[in-house]
């Protein structure tokens, strides 16, 4: 309007003004445009810079529970003689075993045999199955031990790990937090380059082998928590219509989450509960309890600590190339 209303100059219509301001309203678009692409290219080349510097000059620290048996305890100690005795990475190691089922009662024959009595039910229900698993896969027929053994991961994560990782507590997470079983095999040099590129503090879940999609991590290939996945894990979840943390995405997730009750989450939880916490009950309160304990950390991570992402792999696998980079055996 400005143009249009101002007299000709030198010859030049209101026309051919309006025609000039429009090329200088481009040009300004184009000058605007170009300014904040150099704006995105920066921060995205200033975070590159500090990932790489975090993969060439970061350290590790590394706490492993080792999920173990009393008849065969010499697995655990070979562990801690073998690769679990690089100090320069391992800041703990434990083995768990039936002795720290003492005060859930989980591992006692008729205990074991009432909580899976159920599980060859026809109905879905009265299984309490995952949303991911067939029928087909259920074990109410497998032995009291190894059943018993299915709960000690949990007891390891929803008690142990919580009493020692309490938030805000004496013992912080380690950067990364093993969960192996007793004949699992690490070579720490090769997991520490696997995960420099990552930083600790952020939440991730790594595995060596998946199934169901990527949804289950296998526990004979080990499970990684960072320690921004321990803090999620410990962290108190408040549903109720009181809560202060209605802004906080995850605690929006897991709350809707848990409504959805695809695992039947509802039997089990309380307002201020934690996954860990969450876990541990089902394990020794849930009758029938008929989960693989693979299934249960990887529901629980999968649908709550990664908010619904698959669990990926450990990027350093056979043959020990790690983006191109060859690491040595």
């Amino acid at each position: 309007n400005f143009w249009k209303e101002r007299p000709p100059l030198g010859g030049v219509n209101p026309r051919g003004a309006w025609i000039t301001k429009f090329n200088v309203c481009s040009t300004l678009t184009s000058i605007k445009r170009l300014l904040v692409f150099l704006i995105l290219y920066s921060i995205f080349c200033f975070r590159l810079f500090l990932k790489t510097q975090f993969r060439f000059n970061g350290t590790i620290n590394v706490d492993v529970f080792s999920i173990g048996s009393t008849s065969r305890w010499d697995y655990v100690e070979a562990q801690n003689a073998t690769w679990a005795s690089d100090k320069s990475i391992i800041r703990h190691f434990e083995g768990i075993s039936e002795k720290h089922h003492a005060n859930f009662g989980t591992c006692e024959p008729g205990f074991v045999a009432n909580k899976t009595d159920m599980c060859n039910s026809r109905s879905k229900n009265v299984r309490r199955q995952p949303p991911f698993v067939d029928k087909s896969d259920f074990f109410g027929d497998a032995t009291p031990g190894w059943l018993c053994a299915q709960m000690r991961p949990i007891i390891a994560l929803g008690d142990i790990v919580a009493k020692r990782y309490i938030p805000n507590g004496i013992i912080k997470p380690p950067d990364w937090l093993l969960l192996v079983d007793d004949d699992t095999n690490y070579r720490m040099h090769v997991f520490k380059e696997s995960v420099s590129h990552l930083k600790p503090s952020d939440v991730h879940v790594l595995t060596g082998s998946t199934e169901f999609g990527g949804k289950i991590g296998h526990g004979g290939a080990g499970v990684a928590l960072s320690s921004g996945a321990v803090q999620r894990f410990l962290t108190p979840i408040h549903c109720g219509p009181n809560s202060l943390n209605k802004k906080d995405i995850y605690q929006k997730y897991a709350c809707k989450t848990i409504k959805k009750n695809e695992a039947y989450e509802m039997d089990n939880f309380s307002d201020g509960m934690s996954i860990a916490d969450l876990m541990l009950d089902i394990v020794v309160n849930r009758v029938p309890f008929c989960w693989h304990s693979d299934w249960m950390t990887g529901y629980f991570f999968y649908k709550y600590l990664l908010m619904g992402k698959i669990i990926p792999k450990f990027s350093c696998l056979e043959p020990y190339i790690c983006d191109g980079k060859k690491i040595q055996h």
